[in-house]
């Protein structure tokens, strides 16, 4: 039986690759406090060293920051599991024999049963988190949200919530945060892990209130028509796929024409792609952007 500890760092090198693996990409520093407090910062580069000697093509960006780089596109520096195989198969084929072959077809076998390794890791986890969020609704019971990392306010923390249900996506959790006492929207992609609180159970009082598509409540319904460009097009449809079916092309452009709750979820959304998109109406939620550039300490 291997070592307490042995098991320990596997656990960790493996919820590495998860991190490593899972937008955005973060610094040795936020990897470390993922993996726990007892996790040191040359520990992570150590397994991070392992992770490229066995083929994992960790990359790190121009503010330091790790990740994996399997999503590339074919052509952009990392070869895709296509690639791989026909290289395999076409030195296989060759009459030459030697020690480079064989060496040359080993490490290239052992990319290729990385790849879909490092690709599925994150939808396991995906699949665990609805598994015990689906149990938690079921049963009735609290739970905390380990270590959620919040985009909007830059922070990773626990939340104790009361689950109310899983959007038609299955990409985001409506709970009641029972630490601020309002409803939240949570991604289900963001949380570490989740501890069922089996002793607590929901009020069975609340129900979740209706959300736009950018996680937000309001008291009613504004339509927004906005032109986009090709990135905010991309960017719309992939981060909140409930806009697609109000996203139309017209000639040579896309619009988005929908519904919202609240200018602000929308209007981050906007203030971030600036020159990528055009607001056609409301006038209103032109003059929020307005105030909100004109508050900006950019």
């Amino acid at each position: 039986m291997r070592p307490m500890s042995d098991l320990k760092t596997v656990e960790k090198i493996l919820r590495l690759i998860r991190l490593l693996n899972t937008p955005p990409a973060k610094t040795a520093d936020q990897l470390r406090r993922r993996l726990g407090a007892e996790t040191s910062q040359s520990a992570i580069y150590r397994y991070i060293k392992l992770l490229k000697k066995i083929g994992y093509p960790v990359e790190t960006d121009e503010q330091h920051r790790k990740y994996i780089a399997f999503s590339a596109a074919p052509g952009k520096g990392v070869l895709v599991a296509e690639e791989l195989d026909y290289i395999i198969d076409t030195l296989q084929k060759t009459a030459v024999d030697d020690q480079m072959k064989t060496a040359i077809l080993h490490k290239l076998n052992r990319n290729l049963s990385l790849i879909p390794l490092a690709d599925v890791l994150p939808q396991l986890h995906i699949s665990k988190m609805l598994e015990l969020t689906n149990i938690a609704i079921a049963q009735g019971w609290c739970m905390i949200i380990k270590d959620y990392h919040s985009i909007s306010s830059n922070s990773v923390r626990d939340r104790h919530v009361e689950p109310l249900e899983i959007t038609r996506d299955n990409r985001y959790l409506i709970a009641w945060d029972l630490d601020i006492d309002r409803q939240g929207q949570f991604k289900i992609e963001r949380i570490a892990s989740i501890e069922l609180l089996e002793k607590e159970p929901v009020s069975g009082q609340r129900m979740a209130t209706p959300m736009d598509f950018f996680g937000l409540t309001g008291t009613e319904w504004k339509q927004v028509r906005i032109k986009l460009g090709n990135m905010a097009h991309h960017l719309l449809s992939e981060e909140f796929p409930l806009t697609r079916p109000h996203i139309r092309k017209i000639k040579d452009a896309y619009y988005f024409d929908g519904p919202v709750l609240s200018w602000k979820g929308i209007g981050r959304f906007v203030l971030g792609l600036p020159g990528e998109l055009e607001v056609i109406a409301p006038e209103e939620f032109k003059e929020y952007l307005r105030e909100k550039l004109k508050n900006s300490t950019l």
